[in-house]
Parts: C-alpha cells; structure tokens; sequence
C-alpha cells in the first residue's frame, strides 16, 4: 500500500504481513498531518498492483485527509471500502475533491449513493477513473443525484437508455467517453416527445447532440430546431453582456441625446 502527500511530497510505501497491519500503520501516518494546512494538495492512497482491503481503516479515517486539507484533490486507489467508509466519504461537511480509482464498494454502492441523495447541500467533485465498480441500479441512480458540481466517468460502453440518462445528468459539469454501438433515432430513445433532448439541451445551451455520421438529431415538429435557434440567441445575448465594447460609452449616450432631441420638437 502506498499513501503519497502531494506531486513533490514524501511518499510512503507499507508492507506488512496482512491488509489489517498495513491499514493501521497508513491511518497511523495520515493521523500525524497538522491541522490545518495548505501544503500537499493532492493525497493519494491505495494500492499499485491489486485490490488492497481498506475495510479495517477506522471509519473518521477519511474524515482525518479532509479536515487536514478541505481543498486538496485526493486520490484512492484500487481500495476495497466498507459501507461504512461509503458513507464517511460522501457525507464530508464541506465540498471535496475525490477521484475513486478502480475502487470497490463492498455493497454495492448502495450506501454511498443513498448518502449522495440525501446530503443537504453540494459534494463537489466527484471523478471515477478505469471503471466504475458499482451495480446497475446503483449506478443508474448515481446519475440521478443532483448534488454533484462535476462527474467524471471513465469510458463507457452503454445502450441508447443509458447514453440518454447520462446526457440528463443534474451537473455543472461532466467529463465522459461514452461508446454505444448505435443511438436509435427513434422519438422513444429521447423520450415521449423528445422530453429527454429538450431537458438537456435547456441545460447545457452550448451543446449540439448528433449521431456517428455528425447529423443533428431533430424532431418532426421543429421544436428541437427552435431550441438551437434560442439556444443560439441565448449565447449571444450573453456574449452582449460580458463583452464590453469602446465604442459602447461614445455611442449609448449620443444615442440617448438625439432621442431627446427629437422628442422636444
């Protein structure tokens, strides 16, 4: 098991004769971090070659790497994680950063979803590298929680539903390879009146959703289209607003002066 304190930090690497000896002596070292700092923004714990049992970790060990250093990016790695640890890790107080790296979770993922769900205010970010060890059902509700900022998936082999309920997904931002072998066209794929492509190109009006051969994927009644069209205007007019242009101060004004110019005669 390695633990690594940042990209120019020490790096540790613990041997022992079974996983329980060796997850004390890494919760042993991450305990000896001072409160608070800013140094080591990145962390990485886990194991290089195989699955490593962190299941014997006592449970505020995850609590301990955060409250050390609330804005560093941590990194566990090929980490087997109690139910327990799921929910530690998705309940932290503040927002974090975390990329779960070939990780397991030892139910499932159940709990660390149903935490997801239920916290009250964002997680942050959230990244799974190299795979993403979770059942259907709990994956599928993953891309239902709506306390997320960011969501990073790793390449991804999906069928037409699930490349549309990760098109939905309720995020700032997304980061995904998806391969399906064909996106159906059909109106159902999107959902009963396209309700799934209209839902996500509201949210993400910088998007333009088309198939292998780079065809706008479209309705038969122009409703897509009109989105596109507002889509467009919208980016404009916000492009309006955060753009000042120098000739916008000599311009308004005389403007405004030969309106009232004319209004007096």
């Amino acid at each position: 098991m390695f633990i690594k304190f940042g990209s120019k930090g020490p790096a540790l690497h613990i041997v022992g004769t079974t996983d329980k000896e060796v997850t004390e002596t890494a919760s042993y070292f991450l305990d000896l971090e001072s409160l608070p700092t800013t140094d080591h923004r990145e962390l990485s714990v886990g194991s290089p070659f195989s699955y490593f049992d962190f299941t014997a970790a006592p449970t505020p060990c995850l609590s301990r790497i955060f409250e050390v250093a609330p804005l560093r990016c941590v990194s566990l790695m090929s980490l087997l994680l109690s139910a327990d640890q799921s929910t530690e890790l998705a309940t932290m107080s503040e927002k974090v950063q975390v990329n779960i790296v070939d990780c397991i979770f030892q139910d499932g993922g159940t709990a660390f979803v149903d935490a997801l769900v239920s916290r009250p205010s964002s997680f942050g970010s959230l990244t799974f590298e190299v795979q993403v060890n979770m059942d259907d059902d709990n994956f599928n509700r993953l891309l239902r929680v709506d306390t997320l900022e960011h969501l990073g998936l790793p390449f991804l082999f999906t069928d037409d539903q699930d490349s549309i309920l990760l098109l939905s997904v309720k995020v700032e931002s997304l980061r995904s390879f998806v391969f399906a072998p064909m996106l159906s066209i059909e109106t159902k794929a999107f959902g009963r009146g396209f309700c799934f492509l209209k839902q996500f190109l509201s949210r993400n009006r910088t998007f333009t959703v088309m198939d292998h051969d780079k065809r706008i994927y479209k309705d038969t009644w122009w409703a897509i289209d009109c989105m596109y069209e507002f889509n467009r205007f919208y980016r404009g007019v916000t492009g309006l607003v955060t753009e000042t242009h120098s000739e916008r101060a000599v311009l308004v004004p005389a403007a405004l002066t030969k309106h009232a110019r004319y209004a007096s005669l």
